[in-house]
């Protein structure tokens, strides 16, 4: 299951209200992937002002009440969840575009599978140091719960925390147009996105291919 719970505008209301910001192109990725590659998507493409998907826990989530659902009628055995990340984020190093969250040694992704995930993206973003681990751990606390840490701690399952920085997801820009209106700008080099769509699909075929050969 592709994952994009920021993939619009959400509201936190504990402790105190603020506007989480759309993690840009993160919801696009997902639903493009899933098409793609023939796998379940969930993301956010709505302004959900009553609760942060990422944050809250099930009771006050749709959104995980709806991942809930979707793992037990489809069986589901791994949650890909899908982030954006500042460029210049204290928690991610200069050189790393890309961070693997997996709850630290509570290890919500088996370790040959993060590894898998990491060569491909070095390998289609023609680099070889460029994935950092745990910068975003995917936690919880008494106040709130992860996806990726509501996916393995509530429903059993494997999942990952995928942090993205704007170099590796967005292809282009919003700028303001005429008349006050919205328009879209070229970022640049879209090179770097579509390589980490492509070590994203190369990821999703490869869990396809370990769950067949576990049947």
């Amino acid at each position: 299951l592709l994952s994009a719970p920021h993939g619009a505008i959400t509201v936190r209301k504990s402790p105190k209200k603020f506007l989480h910001r759309e993690d840009q192109y993160t919801a696009g990725i997902a639903l493009m992937i899933g098409k793609l590659c023939h796998t379940s998507v969930i993301a956010n493409i709505w302004l959900t002002p009553d609760s942060d998907p990422n944050y809250h826990f099930e009771d006050y989530s749709l959104y995980k009440q709806e991942v809930r659902q979707l793992v037990q009628e489809r069986g589901i055995k791994w949650v890909i969840d899908l982030h954006g990340v500042q460029k210049n984020s204290p928690r991610i190093g200069k050189n790393h575009l890309v961070d693997l969250g997996t709850r630290k040694g509570k290890r919500s992704l088996r370790p040959e599978l993060v590894d898998f995930l990491k060569r491909r993206i070095n390998q289609w973003l023609q680099g070889e140091d460029l994935v950092q681990e745990n910068g975003y751990p995917a936690y919880e606390t008494r106040d709130f719960i992860s996806m990726t840490a509501f996916c393995h701690q509530i429903l059993g399952i494997e999942a990952i925390q995928i942090e993205m920085k704007p170099q590796v997801r967005i292809p282009l820009r919003r700028a303001e147009g005429k008349n006050g209106g919205r328009a879209s700008t070229p970022k640049g080099d879209i090179a770097p996105v579509m390589g980490m769509m492509q070590a994203l699909a190369d990821f999703v075929g490869y869990l396809h291919q370990v769950s067949e050969n576990c049947k």
